[in-house]
């Protein structure tokens, strides 16, 4: 009794586990296969599927190997672990209707899988599997699979991945939603999306082309290896697009009329290798969001940045570019086209090599030119609220006309390490400020205005007005061809072109030695320098000591002596250099390049009568291939002015200059502090 009733428990057993097997009750890996003698296209319709018994749609694998009923309605929400089309599926079978959600089977991820030649369209609702499963949509042959539905990626990514060796595609034609992303492998299919796309997660391009077509959208970033490619054929915005390991970044290319957007807030350093097409680039993100562009970057569409920074150390093609906000920076030389214009309405613009441009408009934000550097502007038109700054030692040259309103100022910095300059060879229209710096040490200084100045207070203060100045403090001195002339106050006339000698320290033009000093106006681009041909002092025979003047470079770049015509004037220049206590000179030696710095003055002898230097222009005479020394004395000494009178005439005077120095002088005759006295003619004192 008690084996029989043992057989009967077993027999019992076994029954239900076969029914239950072919009727597909229990959530398992049953495959439904879907029959030729189906009565019609719903899935729900018993005896559609084969699950080794005539049944209705049942989770586990869906598997279509003909070509019957093409078009196939779902008629129920369902949930299923694996959609099959085998190699007899070849016609291509299209689906509508309920959504199906899929999940892994022990610890088997769902998939899409195509291993037949037809290409099928999957038109309903999908949703992923919400344990991190990833959704696989493979193609193993020729065929294709298009997806017409939403898909929810429920957090989880959606993989397009596969063996085919042919050229295929997958497509994704409405929004993929969830915070799961997007990973695509096999250079042989192509991703192509054109939905409004609102999930968040990353697209990762593996291999192959993703393309984001007409209607397409992504949250997200994007990394693209070194072998994919991201194609773009619609306004595009996406936090990021950039390599995904270092120097494994793939290309971008950005169809004619397309912007690509990217917008990631504080996202750190992304890289992003080569990008062509005819497309456009923006950057618009924020925080520490950074984009540094690598590689080939071809595409010759526009740029603009109005958050984050866009940075570039490799040459561009881009043909314009606008700043809003943000940073723009191009960390190297040669790397912008001849003929690319900026317009900057906020933001920075950071040049760090040397480049030429084309015209640039800025109403707002700085422009930065490094040091050592040599930006060649076409034209520059700054308005409103614009800043440009160029740094010592580097160079502004502008080949047409500046145009400066703005409010904030155009400065040609300088330091210890040495000076900017500002060249242009057309016109200036300057109703803002431009202040050209320069750094004295404390001394006697060759000076000159490089500004259309006309009185001396554009060196700072003057004489009478210097800081606790009296009625006898002398601080700056031109030459009149036979002596030196005192320039009386702020309110004495001087001269572009013309030179002086100016004192910096106590008492001086500016107070304090070693300083960096600031002097405003309009550059002058054309200078005719005022010349004679005198006897330097009465009664002293005509020589050596006749015919000179102090002349000066007055420009905001360096003067260039070999493009000035001389005539009635000897082909040489001398310059005070304190370091030696004498005079270096081109032609004569010492100076072996002919560039004068700005504000330099410097000396020239005239050897007949009507002497002249011609009429100097920036654009000719004016240099930036050299930043020359600007020579100034480091030598302070204090003075004592003697002056006589005639009691019967105020204006027969007369004086002499009584100096205090320590620079191994002594009591006797020293020709490189001293002048001998020589009397006067007639009732001068």
């Amino acid at each position: 009794m008690k084996n029989k009733y043992n057989f009967a428990k077993s027999q019992i057993l076994s029954c239900v586990i076969l029914l239950t097997l072919l009727t597909g009750t229990i959530q398992g890996q049953t495959t439904y296969f879907w029959r030729t003698e189906a009565t019609n296209n719903i899935w729900q319709t018993s005896g559609n599927f084969w699950n080794g018994a005539a049944s209705a749609f049942g989770f586990g694998r869906q598997e279509w190997n003909n070509n019957h009923e093409l078009t196939q309605v779902n008629n129920q929400a369902e949930s299923t672990y694996r959609f099959v089309f085998e190699s007899g599926a070849t016609s291509g079978f299209t689906f509508s209707g309920s959504t199906v959600t899929f999940f892994d089977f022990g610890g088997v991820d769902p998939a899409i899988i195509n291993n037949s030649s037809g290409s099928h369209n999957i038109n309903l609702p999908i949703v992923g599997d919400d344990n991190g499963d990833p959704l696989l949509i493979q193609i193993n042959n020729t065929g294709n699979l298009s997806f017409g539905g939403t898909v929810n990626n429920n957090g989880s990514f959606i993989n397009v991945e596969g063996s085919t060796a042919s050229s295929t595609t997958v497509t994704f034609s409405d929004v993929i939603s969830g915070i799961g992303g997007l990973y695509k492998t096999n250079s042989n299919i192509t991703l192509e999306l054109s939905g409004a796309n609102t999930y968040t997660g990353i697209t990762e391009v593996n291999a192959g082309r993703l393309s984001l077509l007409t209607g397409s959208a992504l949250v997200g970033g994007v990394e693209i290896h070194a072998s994919g490619n991201l194609y773009v054929d619609e306004d595009i915005t996406v936090s990021y697009v950039s390599e995904n390991g270092l120097n494994d970044g793939g290309i971008i290319e950005i169809t004619s009329g397309h912007t690509l957007t990217m917008n990631g807030a504080n996202q750190g350093n992304k890289f992003q290798n080569s990008i062509s097409g005819a497309g456009n680039l923006a950057i618009t993100g924020s925080g520490t969001t950074v984009i540094g562009l690598y590689g080939t970057q071809s595409y010759t569409g526009s740029t603009a940045v109005s958050g984050g920074k866009l940075t570039t150390g490799v040459a561009m093609s881009s043909g314009s570019y606008s700043v809003s906000g943000g940073e723009l920076e191009f960390t190297a030389g040669n790397l912008i086209s001849n003929s690319a214009s900026f317009n900057i309405t906020g933001g920075t613009v950071s040049f760090e090599g040397s480049d030429e441009i084309g015209a640039v408009t800025a109403s707002a934000g700085t422009i930065v030119i490094a040091a050592n550097q040599t930006v060649t502007m076409a034209s520059l038109d700054l308005s409103g609220s614009a800043t440009l700054d160029i740094n010592e030692g580097g160079a502004l040259v502008i080949s047409g006309n500046l145009t400066n309103t703005s409010t904030n100022p155009l400065t040609i910095n300088a330091s210890i390490s040495g000076y900017g300059q500002l060249k242009v060879n057309g016109s200036i229209n300057n109703t803002g400020t431009i202040n050209h710096e320069q750094y004295f040490t404390g001394g006697w200084q060759m000076v000159a205005a490089s500004m259309n100045a006309t009185t001396a207070s554009y060196f700072g203060n003057v004489g009478t007005n210097a800081t606790s100045g009296t009625a006898n403090t002398q601080n700056l001195f031109s030459w009149d061809g036979t002596q030196y002339v005192n320039v009386a106050n702020n309110s004495a006339s001087i001269t572009p072109g013309t030179g002086y000698f100016g004192y910096v320290g106590t008492y001086g033009f500016r107070d304090n030695a070693n300083a960096t000093y600031s002097f405003t106006g309009t550059p002058n681009t054309s200078v005719t320098p005022s010349l004679v041909n005198l006897t330097s002092i009465a009664n002293m025979t005509a020589g050596s000591n006749d015919g000179w003047n102090l002349v000066a470079n007055p420009f905001t770049c360096a003067l260039d002596w070999t493009t000035i015509t001389e005539v009635n004037v000897n082909d040489a220049f001398y310059i005070f250099d304190p370091s030696t206590s004498g005079y270096q000179s081109y032609s004569g030696g010492g100076i072996s390049v002919g560039h004068i710095a700005p504000m330099q003055s410097f000396w020239v002898q005239a050897n007949a009568g009507s002497p002249s230097l011609g009429t100097l222009t920036m654009s000719t005479n004016g240099t930036v291939a050299s930043a020359p020394q600007l020579y100034k004395t480091s030598i302070n000494f204090d003075r004592l002015v003697l002056r006589t009178t005639a009691l019967n005439d105020s204006t027969a005077v007369d004086y002499t200059v009584v100096s205090f120095i320590e620079n191994n002088s002594d009591h006797a005759y020293d020709s490189d502090w001293d002048a001998r006295k020589l009397y006067n003619a007639g009732e001068l004192p």
